[in-house]
């Protein structure tokens, strides 16, 4: 996995790897602690295993809201430190490569 924080330095910046992006990722209030969070990050990790087959992709990035950080945190997404927290949002990414 790679960190931030670790020694990177033959490897290109975290930002400048290929990732796929989810927009905003939202659940209705009547629909939430039920497994559709779950049920929708488990189909965007089946759907970058696919798009490795044809194209590279390193990261999965999103940025949550700050009451979504600890689902994401469930979910193996982690702080993205350098763009940690921006207005009203985290920067978070998952490292593809520990599930395909």
């Amino acid at each position: 996995k790679l960190t931030e924080t670790e020694d990177i330095e033959n490897l290109k910046r975290l930002h400048e790897y290929p990732a796929l992006k989810i927009g905003r990722l939202g659940v209705g209030k009547q629909f939430k602690k039920k497994g559709f969070g779950k049920f929708i990050i488990d189909f965007v990790k089946g759907l970058s295993r696919n798009i490795n087959q044809i194209s590279a992709c390193r990261f999965l990035t999103i940025d949550s809201y700050l009451d979504a950080v600890a689902f994401y945190e469930k979910h193996g997404f982690i702080k993205n430190l350098m763009y940690y927290k921006k207005k009203d949002f985290v920067s978070m990414r998952r490292d593809i490569i520990s599930f395909i």
